[in-house]
């Protein structure tokens, strides 16, 4: 029983040696804290410092964005002068595309109207030689001119006309003036035709 009373005392004793061993080093941990909590001091500059750094970063500022600026353009003019040529050949393409369809699309429609001018004259010269033989002058006149204005460098049309105008010269005494300028006219034009002499000598005897 003795015997371990006293075992009992020495861990007692450890525990307590531990105990005191352990504030040491709590006090260094303390010591060490306090130390760190010192402000910092901060280097103090002078306001001509300052204003000579705020000059010197915006210059280095402005150095770099001259120098983005200038590798953008050597970067961009190449680009440009290999793609205008490019969008230029495609444009003037569409351009040439678009006036040749409007060329084509004349080109149809002036062979319509050359197709309807031309039966539209047909009927007209047809029309006046129906009159002619039928002698009435004036109708045969009407279609005669309605062709000539369709197709005013037309022998054919003109010299019907001349015929229809020397006819109702003769009969009604009319369009005589008009025939013989016509008629000379057209003998400028064909001296040799033998037709427009003898319309020449009925006009010329009125």
């Amino acid at each position: 029983m003795s015997g371990h009373l006293s075992s009992m005392n020495t861990v007692l004793k450890n525990n307590r040696n531990l105990r005191l061993k352990k504030k040491p080093f709590l006090n260094f941990i303390k010591k060490d804290l306090k130390s760190t909590r010192t402000e910092i001091e901060l280097k103090k500059i002078s306001e001509d410092k300052l204003l000579s750094l705020k000059e010197n970063y915006i210059a280095k500022n402005k150095s770099y964005n001259t120098k983005i600026v200038i590798i953008s353009l050597l970067i961009s003019i190449p680009i440009i002068i290999f793609i205008f040529p490019i969008i230029n050949d495609i444009n003037s393409y569409y351009t040439e595309k678009y006036y040749v369809e409007i060329v084509e699309n004349d080109n149809i429609q002036k062979k319509i109207q050359t197709k309807e001018q031309t039966k539209k004259y047909k009927h007209n010269i047809t029309e006046g030689d129906k009159w002619i033989e039928k002698q009435h002058y004036r109708n045969a006149i009407y279609f005669y001119e309605n062709a000539v204005e369709i197709y005013p460098k037309s022998f054919e049309s003109n010299y019907r006309l001349t015929l229809a105008y020397s006819y109702n010269c003769q009969k009604n005494n009319k369009s005589c003036e008009k025939g013989k300028k016509l008629n000379n006219r057209l003998l400028k034009h064909f001296p040799d035709n033998k037709n427009l002499f003898r319309l020449k000598y009925i006009f010329d005897s009125k």
